[in-house]
């Protein structure tokens, strides 16, 4: 039930329960219970990511990184990447490895692209164990 779910997110929410503001953000994304709107996505997304709560950073960035709701921004997608990866995310290791392997917002640059990659391997995102692998095995 998307419509209680939100009722109990946003009570949690406002409490400044950073999982609950992400599980609204994502309620909104996905318009499960509710219209779809990515700019409240964004300010949920935001509030979690503000109050340390890695996903709701990951989420953040995601929606930098895709522009939705957001003018699409890379620089912005990597600093709530590495906040996020900062708090041992394992999926923003690896998303901000893709922007290092891309040089979006970055600098390409293969050497870090490894040592996220193996971050996010070590926090069990598995396509971070091959792009590490991949990696080493090229000389990185």
């Amino acid at each position: 039930d998307f419509t209680k779910a939100r009722e109990f997110y946003t009570k949690a929410c406002n409490l400044n329960d950073g999982e609950a503001c992400n599980n609204l953000g994502a309620l909104y994304y996905k318009g499960k219970g509710v219209k779809q709107d990515f700019t409240k996505a964004r300010e949920f997304h935001t509030k979690a990511c503000n109050l340390n709560d890695g996903l709701g950073c990951n989420n953040l960035g995601a929606l930098y990184e895709d522009g939705n709701g957001v003018k699409q921004d890379f620089t912005k997608a990597r600093e709530f990447y590495t906040k996020a990866c900062n708090l041992n995310d394992s999926n923003s290791c690896f998303s901000l490895a893709s922007l290092y392997y891309r040089g979006l917002g970055v600098k390409q640059d293969f050497t870090k692209v490894k040592e996220l990659a193996r971050k996010a391997c070590d926090l069990g995102n598995q396509d971070g164990c091959v792009a590490y692998k991949t990696l080493k095995q090229a000389g990185y």
